[in-house]
This record gives structure tokens, C-alpha cells and sequence, in this order.
């Protein structure tokens, strides 16, 4: 599973998310962090001492999913963005679902639209999951234990 988390690493995807899906690996995908010491270290703090973690910047994570020894492993890949999603998805070819989760609750940005209390974008960010939602399933789901919204529905106003 791709999360979209602005967080990245906290108890809902290292007690929640991991547990759930039964992950062996999370590997969070994004430039700054990669080059981030303190960054890099408040991750691997944050994550499930019984997963293995990594961090990678962009291409790192793109070179890392399409490893054939990764087809095999159960890997949760959390990004910080849609933009950084959408940019994995085009790049990586076995990603089955993208899981919306805490987008735009940190910052407030003018204009954005408010999909969950969780999630609230802005026209760019629709623009690219709906483009994301034409090759796979885009749904919004805080931890497991909450129900699926599906976003296109939403988008649809269902």
C-alpha cells in the first residue's frame, strides 16, 4: 500500500497500519528527509521495532520498489504528498492502492476542499489523484479500523 501521510511515522502507521497489513518493511519515500540527519533519526525512532525500515529519497525509493527482490515482500510506502504519490505511481508498477491520510491538516491553505477531517486538498492535489484514481483505487481511510471512502465517490458528491 502507498499512504499519503504528512506525518510519514507516528501510531497510526507504526501501531495501527503495520499491525493491519502485516507489513515486513515501511519505507518512506521523499527528497528532504533522505537528507535530513535529524529527520532520518526521528523516523527510525517513531518506527515498529519488528519492521524493517528505510529511508529513501525519490529515485532511491523508485530503484527500491522496482528491486524484483521487493515483489515479494509485504512493504508499506508512506510519502508526504500527493505530488510525490502521483510521481511513484507513474514510476513504480506494483502499487495496488493509494490510502489518503492526514493531507492538509498541518498547514492551512487557502481554497483547499474538505473531503474528511483528515483530508482537505487543493485543486492541484484533486487534479493528480484523479489522475492516480484512473489506474488504481484512491481511498480515504485514517486507520483500519475506520470504513473505505472511495474518492471518486466523494468527488461525485456520494
Amino acid at each position: 500500500m502507498l499512504r499519503i501521510d504528512e506525518r510519514l511515522i507516528h501510531g497510526q502507521i507504526a501501531m495501527a497500519w503495520s499491525k493491519s497489513l502485516a507489513v515486513s518493511h515501511i519505507v518512506v519515500v521523499n527528497d528532504w528527509v533522505a537528507n535530513s540527519d535529524v529527520q532520518k533519526a526521528a523516523l527510525k525512532m517513531a518506527s515498529p521495532a519488528n519492521v524493517k525500515f528505510a529511508i529513501r529519497d525519490f529515485e532511491g525509493g523508485v530503484e527500491l520498489l522496482n528491486d524484483e527482490r521487493s515483489k515479494s515482500l509485504n512493504i508499506l510506502v508512506v510519502v508526504k504528498n500527493v505530488k510525490d504519490a502521483k510521481r511513484l505511481v507513474d514510476a513504480v508498477d506494483d502499487i495496488k492502492v493509494l490510502n489518503l491520510g492526514n493531507i492538509g491538516c498541518i498547514d492551512y491553505r487557502p481554497g483547499s476542499k474538505e473531503f474528511s477531517s483528515y483530508v482537505k486538498l487543493t485543486e492541484e492535489e484533486i487534479k493528480e489523484l484523479t489522475l492516480i484514481n484512473e489506474k488504481l483505487p484512491v481511498e480515504l481511510q485514517l486507520i483500519p479500523e475506520h470504513p473505505i471512502k472511495n474518492f471518486s465517490k466523494l468527488l461525485k458528491g456520494e
